[in-house]
């Protein structure tokens, strides 16, 4: 298990560095994701929870790190606030530059609390999750996105406070999440941006006179 934990953050890390790398050096047209960079959204079936309140923000068009708080209760089984983070990789598609397509890597962790009879259980959990999916961004700022993809999770239970047993699980995940992100609230350098990225794809070779 020890083994797995290190290799596991290891490659937490190595992922985060390509990511960051390959985004420094990419080079796309203005999108929503970089006129309103910081978003807010309530998600349903997020890794470790039913319900998700997180914040993201987009530190270029392609690069977007995101945190959130999730809960939820199952019969006699209590669950302390889910906490997660992600970084993940956007590409727009190829006709809605609002529109975009990412990958991921993220983390997440929580504790069980079993209600026995005789004694208290609890269960800490830590996840490795890949998020693959698309999202969409309006120009109003309404967001909706759809995830999905593996979810890793390296568990301890503990009873009356002494380790009681280990367990290691490769299962999926899905979410939904829809809310709203911020920035720039006109669309006019947005669409100064596209006119003159078109006049130049279809003028490449035209240079104003500026002495008239």
């Amino acid at each position: 298990m020890f083994r797995v934990d290190i290799m596991v953050r290891k490659s937490f890390i190595l992922s985060i560095i390509i990511l960051i790398t390959n985004s420094l050096f990419s080079q796309t047209e203005t999108t929503s994701r970089e006129l309103k960079p910081f978003g807010i959204t309530v998600g349903l079936g997020m890794p470790g929870s039913y319900v998700n309140l997180s914040s993201d923000f987009f530190i270029i068009q392609s690069l977007n790190i995101e945190a959130g708080l999730g809960t939820k209760l199952i019969g006699l089984t209590n669950e302390e606030s889910t906490k997660d983070a992600n970084i993940s990789y956007h590409l727009s598609t190829k006709n809605n530059d609002n529109v975009s397509m990412f990958a991921g890597l993220g983390y997440v962790n929580y504790k069980l609390i079993h209600g026995i009879t005789g004694g208290s259980k609890t269960e800490h959990v830590d996840g490795v999750y890949m998020p693959i999916g698309f999202v969409h961004i309006g120009e109003s700022g309404f967001t909706f996105k759809i995830e999905f993809g593996p979810l890793y999770e390296s568990s301890k239970r503990f009873y009356n406070n002494e380790l009681d047993s280990k367990k290691e699980e490769l299962t999926a995940y899905g979410a939904f999440k829809i809310g709203f992100h911020f920035g720039d609230n006109s669309s006019s350098n947005k669409n100064k941006m596209k006119t003159k990225s078109n006049h130049q794809d279809e003028n490449p070779d035209f240079h104003p006179d500026l002495n008239k």
